[in-house]
């Protein structure tokens, strides 16, 4: 309904036809874009920044966000994070102190682990014990339901099945 115009517009130029009345038409007698030829393309690397970029220079005062919201947003994630020695921690009431580490770096932790002796789904119960990333359990959920043998080799359930129950009607 609110493209109407537009489609009218669009069913005009594939006919070939004049636009109606009050419609700006441009004609262009040249190409809007440079040839392939004439563009220069300069590739710069990308600066690639984790989770933990803007909690650390928050924490460590080297930068606040002038944004009251964006403030008020970066003081109440950084409740649950301290600074220690420049290192980044996550920290709980009643939880030890993980160190929190990038998510490219946390997946390759997982997949070592995983593919290690003791590889065998000790994934979660190891990264557990000290180390921290927002998405660590959606990375070791991944990664199990990605991995061939972990789907053949996975827990069945060798208990029979409860007897069923006849639903009566009423």
């Amino acid at each position: 309904m609110g493209n109407g115009q537009a489609d009218a517009l669009e069913k005009a130029a594939a006919m070939g036809k004049d636009p109606s009345l009050g419609t700006i038409l441009e004609t262009l007698h040249q190409p809007a874009t440079k040839s392939l030829d004439e563009t220069v393309a300069t590739i710069l690397p990308i600066e690639t920044t984790n989770w933990r970029t803007p909690l650390l220079s928050f924490l460590s005062g080297t930068e606040k966000p002038n944004d009251p919201v964006a403030l008020r947003r970066i003081q109440h994630r950084a409740r649950g994070y301290r600074l220690i020695q420049g290192a980044l921690y996550n920290t709980d009431v009643c939880a030890p102190l993980l160190r929190c580490i990038a998510r490219p770096e946390g997946a390759n932790l997982i997949q070592k682990i995983h593919e290690g002796l003791c590889g065998n789904h000790l994934v979660t119960r190891t990264l557990l014990q000290g180390l921290y990333w927002p998405t660590i359990m959606s990375d070791a959920e991944d990664l199990v339901c990605t991995c061939q043998e972990c789907q053949w080799m996975g827990r069945r359930s060798h208990r029979p099945p409860p007897p069923l129950q006849p639903i009566v009607p009423v």
